[in-house]
């Protein structure tokens, strides 16, 4: 039975690691700053058409 742990312990931390984890852990914060970085294209564009 420790053999099995051992052997699948690496694979979970593995895929932890992996994008779509990544992705679904940071999917808020990728999001805001997404958001926050169209808003601030957009006063630009504004303040450049002034």
């Amino acid at each position: 039975m420790s053999n099995q742990i051992e052997t699948t312990e690496p694979v979970i931390t593995k895929t932890q690691f992996t994008r779509p984890s990544w992705a679904q852990r940071h999917a808020g914060t990728v999001m805001l700053l997404a958001l926050g970085g169209m808003f601030l294209v957009v006063i630009v564009v504004e303040a450049l058409r002034r």
